[in-house]
């Protein structure tokens, strides 16, 4: 059998190896930190206790932290002030974390809100966490960042599965833990420092699901990943807070830290601020690094969730099996982003970039739009009681779910009152009028890098994708930047060997592998799995034209998991990663 080893799977072997516990006991019971603190307490390797309370003050528990560079409506500056979602209206899910918290969700098929991820089901809770640290600290789940699988009730904690709540003697709503076979298979993949698959499990899909928020899958989209970085490579840690320092303005809450910690979260930590070397371009590319972000060319595509019309119930289903009510939702294909100047200062109630030619670079940004209720006195928009609509049974019809998300409405609009001034009635309900309106998220699609990015003919060329009029260029000024490449060097004229993302990814059916060639010759297109060994050969040593080619298979023929594709071409071989999710 032939046998594949891409660099990129070396790299990522090796890496998980040695950061794998390979002296760590399997687990017999696990019931969050408190089961670590049987062992890891006082000065055996580490305190458990410390560590979980140490977990307590940072963003990924609080859901709230340093608002670095964040300003209000009014241009007051919020520095100094915890910033956050705990809330904080997001458009995404159309509500608040506090009203679809854990403790006011429900049991069910539908994981549990705001909490399917988290690291504690007392993360946020008022009753159960903030008033008794004590307490909560017990409840901290190590394993969900500490390991590099993660299963509950026989599913992986990941593409394929997310965590649902339930209600325990105690009449608590909780999260469960690994048990069992689970745990044994999760407590296997123990790790010092989180791997990106833990990551991962989470934050591609946050936001209500897989690339709504980011539209890109660190594991599958980008460069770093297949060189062998983590996440902790770039975003290092001290003390469980995590650096992150790049400008987003769908980023509102960070873990405040030192300067030299979020120095290394930066493109310039590794690349400095004169990245491009090679070739007698490299002098007129570094130019450009005054003026243009890294990601505006190095992250050409994005992909996820575009539109969300929460006035539209739909039901959502798995074949067919019913699975939940749920709003409806419109998808992209790999597209370009939306190009804004941004000075790295964000609108926090609106989640935009602010920035200009004078003081700001050029960045790209994923940009997400829903269709949401706005209060017709104050003018602010209304969270949602989510749950109201989610837990909807299969029998409800169009009129009933219409009804339920007017009352998802007012109820949301009772709960968040004295947060967004919302008038009640004598009773203390909301009877006013609201409307309906479309709300605006700028992101940052980030994690998406690839090498061979934008080319100067997708810029300066009649046929530009860079809206040079909207980011404030005169129409001269315009058209000469859109004349400083000849049409003959444009885009119809490949010069490079380049092997494309597969589409759609992750594959179900019918998924489409791209190549493009500089000039005629024999290609030979092979599909790997995880482990190096050949799957499927869809081309052999055929002869194609210079240009970009498309080959089409069925991956429904292929079993769930992540899979390699080669392309040789004279000397040369290009591979990338795809996920195959039937």
């Amino acid at each position: 059998m032939k046998i594949f080893y891409p660099a990129v799977l070396t790299a990522v072997m090796l890496f998980a190896a040695g950061s794998l516990l390979a002296q760590h006991p399997e687990l017999s019971s696990y019931n969050g930190a408190e089961s670590c603190y049987t062992c890891h307490s006082g000065a055996v390797k580490f305190d458990a206790k410390a560590k979980a309370m140490e977990i307590m003050q940072t963003v990924h528990y609080k859901f709230k932290g340093w608002g670095k560079d964040v300003y209000d409506s009014n241009g007051k500056h919020l520095i100094d002030e915890e910033n956050g979602k705990w809330t904080r209206y997001c458009g995404l899910p159309g509500s608040v974390v506090s009203i679809n918290w854990l403790g006011n969700f429900f049991d069910g098929t539908v994981p549990g809100g705001c909490s399917r991820c988290h690291i504690s089901d007392a993360s946020m809770n008022p009753d159960q966490g903030a008033a008794a640290p004590e307490e909560a600290w017990k409840r901290i789940d190590c394993l969900l960042c500490h390991s590099s699988t993660y299963k509950v009730n026989g599913v992986n904690i990941n593409a394929a599965g997310k965590r649902l709540s339930y209600t325990n003697s105690e009449g608590k709503k909780v999260l469960p833990y690994p048990s069992g076979d689970d745990l044994k298979v999760t407590s296997a993949s123990i790790t010092t420092v989180p791997s990106a698959e833990a990551c991962s499990r989470c934050h591609s899909y946050n936001g209500g699901g897989y690339t709504f928020k980011r539209g890109l899958d660190y594991l599958v989209d980008d460069l770093h990943y297949d060189r062998g970085l983590t996440c902790s490579s770039c975003h290092v840690t001290d003390a469980h807070k995590i650096a992150f320092s790049r400008p987003d303005p769908a980023l509102v809450a960070r873990d405040e830290m030192n300067e030299l910690d979020l120095a290394k979260n930066s493109c310039e930590h590794c690349h400095t601020d004169e990245p491009h070397s090679d070739g007698s371009s490299a002098a007129v590319l570094n130019a450009h690094y005054a003026k243009i972000d890294c990601a505006t060319c190095h992250v050409p595509f994005h992909k996820g969730m575009t539109n969300k019309r929460f006035d539209i119930p739909v039901k959502v289903m798995s074949g067919d099996k019913f699975k939940q009510w749920s709003f409806k939702l419109d998808f992209l294909e790999p597209t370009r982003p939306h190009y804004k100047w941004f000075n790295g200062t964000v609108d926090h109630e609106h989640v935009k970039p602010l920035g200009s030619r004078n003081d700001g670079k050029i960045y790209p940004f994923k940009l997400t739009r829903a269709y949401v209720p706005k209060d017709k006195a104050t003018g602010n928009l209304i969270p949602l009681k989510l749950g109201m609509v989610f837990g909807s049974p299969e029998s409800s019809s169009i009129e009933d779910m219409e009804a339920k998300i007017d009352a998802s409405i007012r109820t949301g609009a009772k709960l968040t009152a004295t947060r967004f001034g919302f008038p009640l009635d004598g009773e203390g309900n909301y009877t006013a009028e609201y409307e309906w309106v479309w709300d605006e998220m700028w992101g940052n699609p980030g994690h998406g890098t690839v090498k061979e990015g934008l080319t100067c003919a997708d810029c300066h060329t009649e046929s530009s994708i860079m809206p040079f009029e909207e980011l404030g260029y005169s129409e001269q000024e315009a058209t000469t930047l859109r004349g400083l490449v000849t049409s003959a060097d444009g885009p119809g004229m490949p010069v490079l060997f380049a092997l494309g993302q597969s589409f759609p990814n992750p594959g179900t059916g019918q998924t489409a592998l791209s190549f493009t060639l500089p000039r005629s010759g024999a290609v030979t297109l092979t599909i790997y799995d995880s482990n190096g060994r050949e799957v499927k050969t869809l081309v052999h040593d055929a002869q194609y034209s210079a240009g970009t080619h498309d080959v089409r298979f069925d991956a429904s023929s292929l079993q769930n998991g992540i899979y390699f594709y080669v392309v040789n071409f004279g000397e040369k071989s290009l591979s990338k990663k795809m996920v195959v999710m039937n």
